[in-house]
């Protein structure tokens, strides 16, 4: 036996005695496994912010852009989807809604024009009514949306365009899970913002990474009600499901007291303002910094003539968001009637 071999396996025997990795594993043919990655280790939002490039294609660097987003379309088409499709589409709009270079069309107006021309099309609009689409709309952008699903798996693309100049981009995937929606409008969010050329900074990064709630169901049943008609008993049996899977969902009780304020308005019943009251309170004690909820109070105070109540919730819902317009509303209005 030669020294190199007589070398080689001394050197084997005392990296095994000392505990070190043994020279033999680096002569073999299999790699040495990787730790397998954990399942549901949370991955930071701000990863995702450059995974997609700009394109220059459909809009200059920092460029303010009007953006129309179609209906998504869902494959297999499975009955009691058809929520999921339509939440993924509009959480766009409400992720970047406050982006101050990207404003979004109302939803219902091109939803509109689209059930007026597809025409049962299963493809959706051709380049030519999606041109007219922009014109009638005034949109810079549209933009469509694919979602597959695998029992719990999501896989989310969307493509942007200009009909303008004909310019389109590459697809835009994000996968996730159901019970992980929010995350997964998150990161569809940053990377289209991204691929406008408006990325997200940190602080509008932090506000589209929010979450209403940690509960998928009262996920799930927030995002049905607002698929439903304002006022209806559709939406308010799913907001009542929504607080009752999360009693902690701070959005849900808002949404829960604007509609029973509605309907008090609509049939002058004093018992459904006492159950806003009810809600809009009980949000503003999971939540004190919540302006929403202190301008429903006041808004309620008003209506039942608790006036002195209605503008200290009214003045504390604009100190805590000054720009709240419908607080500012509302006490105009109660100091036009002397208080």
């Amino acid at each position: 036996m030669g020294i190199p071999a007589v070398a080689l396996i001394l050197s084997c025997v005392l990296a095994a005695q000392h505990g070190g990795p043994s020279l033999i594993r680096y002569f073999s043919l299999r790699p040495t496994p990787a730790p397998p990655a954990a399942r549901d280790a949370a991955i930071p939002l701000l990863m995702f912010r450059g995974l997609r490039a700009h394109d220059a294609a459909l809009s200059a660097p920092s460029e303010a852009c009007r953006v129309a987003v179609l209906g998504f379309s869902a494959s297999p088409r499975r009955k009691g989807d058809e929520w999921l499709a339509v939440e993924l589409a509009d959480s766009l709009a409400r992720k970047l809604g406050a982006h101050p270079r990207l404003e979004f069309i109302d939803h219902a107006l091109v939803r509109s024009f689209e059930r007026r021309h597809a025409k049962g099309k299963a493809a959706g609009l051709d380049k030519r009514r999606l041109a007219m689409l922009a014109h009638a709309a005034g949109a810079d952008i549209l933009v469509s949306g694919a979602l597959a699903r695998n029992g719990d798996a999501l896989a989310v693309e969307i493509k942007a365009m200009r009909p303008a100049t004909g310019a389109e981009s590459e697809g835009v995937r994000v996968d996730g899970r159901i019970d992980r929606l929010c995350e997964v409008e998150a990161r569809l969010a940053a990377r289209f913002a991204s691929l406008l050329g408006s990325p997200p900074d940190d602080a509008e990064m932090e506000r589209i990474a929010e979450c209403p709630t940690s509960s998928p169901e009262a996920f799930e049943e927030l995002a049905m009600a607002r698929q439903a008609a304002e006022g209806s008993h559709t939406r308010i049996r799913h907001l009542q499901r929504a607080v009752e899977a999360d009693p902690g969902c701070v959005e849900a009780r808002c949404m829960l007291g604007d509609a029973y304020y509605g309907i008090g308005m609509t049939y002058q019943y004093v018992e459904w303002f006492n159950m806003a009251l009810a809600e809009y309170r009980k949000a503003a004690v999971v939540s004190p910094s919540c302006a929403r909820a202190f301008e429903g109070l006041g808004v309620v105070y008003m209506r039942n003539g608790r006036y002195d109540l209605a503008r200290r919730a009214l003045e504390k819902a604009i100190s805590l968001d000054p720009a709240s317009r419908g607080a500012r509303g509302s006490l105009a209005r109660l100091e036009g009637m002397g208080y």
